[in-house]
């Protein structure tokens, strides 16, 4: 590789970031998990849900699979309560996946968001990055 001639040493390969492995699914809509699992059955993903515990797990891959849950008050502080206002909101659902196998869940999350429209917010300190269908 070569050496960066100002500063002799080698230049910094442009990495992506890495995704997290944590979201919120927020729709200005209600948004149902019965409206979710219909979608990725619909794209003819194996989709798992267990009504009483407000789950879906949808497999993503040999391994890997992309869970959505029903959100229970993580989003009480300042901050959240005027995003979801600002935003509109009216579901919000927790979704995790194996971070290192972001790529490999993305048609997952891209499915959702073509269908349902909305949008995935990380699970930070600013919801940012935020993807769009």
């Amino acid at each position: 590789m070569k050496k960066n001639k100002k500063t002799g040493s080698k230049p910094q390969s442009k990495k992506t970031p890495a995704m997290p492995g944590s979201w919120y699914y927020m729709a200005q809509e209600v948004v149902t998990l019965e409206q979710l699992k219909g979608c990725v059955d619909e794209a003819g993903y194996e989709v798992e849900y267990w009504e009483d515990a407000g789950v879906l797990e949808i497999t993503a891959g040999e391994k890997c699979s992309v869970d959505v849950e029903a959100e229970t008050g993580g989003l009480e502080d300042e901050f959240s309560q005027a995003y979801l206002a600002e935003h509109q909101v009216q579901s919000v659902y927790y979704v995790s996946l194996p971070a290192d196998r972001f790529e490999e869940c993305r048609p997952v999350l891209e499915c959702i968001l073509e269908k349902t429209g909305g949008m995935l917010c990380a699970d930070s300190e600013d919801f940012t990055p935020v993807l769009k269908g």
